[in-house]
């Protein structure tokens, strides 16, 4: 690929091998496929031809296949930093797989929306532009 120019990077940014190129592809399309069914679900409610789309399926609901697939993406882009930091020792790699830890944590365990409904809850914040007061704490 290029030179990034930065410390701890080395001169170039490895493109993926084989398999890992294949894995991230198949993320990418079953990702599209799960938006693919909430649009296509959608278009049948609004034309009343089903009630709404499937809980199991639906992007927006918590515990539902998506947002667990989410948790797949989240830990697969950790180990292939993790990887990447312990076959070159550069730092971008170890910083890049703490983010996406930090992101994996923060999704599987609700860790912003616990701390909106405190922050909600301990600053008496109130509902406004169409939001919930949890929504401005998150």
């Amino acid at each position: 690929m290029g030179n990034l120019g930065l410390p701890g990077i080395g001169r170039e940014w490895p493109s993926l091998s084989g398999p890992v190129r294949r894995a991230f592809l198949a993320l990418v399309l079953i990702d599209l496929l799960f938006l693919a069914i909430n649009v296509v679900a959608k278009a049948l409610s609004w034309l009343d031809m089903i009630e709404d789309v499937p809980r199991l399926l639906d992007v927006t609901q918590d515990h539902a296949l998506p947002e667990t697939f989410n948790y797949l993406k989240w830990a697969f882009c950790v180990a292939v930093f993790a990887v990447a930091w312990a076959n070159t020792r550069a730092r971008i790699y170890l910083a890049l797989g703490i983010i996406f830890l930090a992101i994996f944590l923060d999704d599987a365990l609700q860790i912003h929306e616990n701390v909106g409904h405190m922050a909600a809850r301990i600053l008496g914040l109130r509902g406004a532009f169409g939001l919930r007061a949890k929504d401005f704490g998150e």
